[in-house]
């Protein structure tokens, strides 16, 4: 089968990357739902460009890959974070 291998991420101009303390990267399958997903990537945020490697095998049909953001806890609740997926390597 296949596997997504990397996910290439682009923080929009407005995020404050001292906001963010790391971002994850979940999959769960072909399941819609988050719960029962599985961490495949977990990076701290130092630059607006990133490249999460996953390396996680791929049902055949629809995947669900999910995002998550831990905020720092001196994170601006007044801020907005952005985040654009802007290749999935397979």
């Amino acid at each position: 089968g296949q596997k997504l291998e990397a996910l290439k991420l682009q923080l929009s101009a407005e995020t404050d990357l001292k906001d963010i303390e790391y971002l994850e990267v979940f999959s769960s399958g072909s399941n819609p739902e988050m719960e029962g997903a599985i961490l495949v990537s977990s990076s701290k945020v130092t630059q607006k460009t990133l490249s999460l490697p996953c390396n996680t095998s791929l049902n055949a049909g629809e995947n669900f890959i999910w995002l998550s953001c831990k905020l720092s806890s001196t994170a601006n609740v007044q801020h907005k974070i952005g985040v654009q997926v802007e290749k999935a390597q397979i």
